[in-house]
């Protein structure tokens, strides 16, 4: 019973993969993750590196404003 669950699963991860990279066409950062922390720290401590995607303003600061409270609390 477990393991037709895996198999299930496994399936169901590998169908939702597929559709995700041949049906998505909109544009992908695969450093984007990283690059959340980076304008946080800038806004909290003052320095840091920013990148274009930033300067320019092609990127969204939702989420690296979720990490400026924490930084703030670090900050202290």
């Amino acid at each position: 019973m477990y393991r037709h669950f895996l198999v299930w699963v496994f399936w169901f991860a590998l169908v939702a993969r597929l559709a995700v990279a041949t049906l998505r066409f909109d544009m992908h950062w695969p450093d984007e993750h990283f690059q959340m922390l980076e304008p946080a720290s800038k806004v909290v401590f003052g320095y840091g590196l920013m990148s274009w995607e930033w300067l320019d303003g092609f990127r969204s600061w939702i989420m690296p404003s979720v990490f400026i409270p924490f930084f703030w609390l670090f900050k202290i």
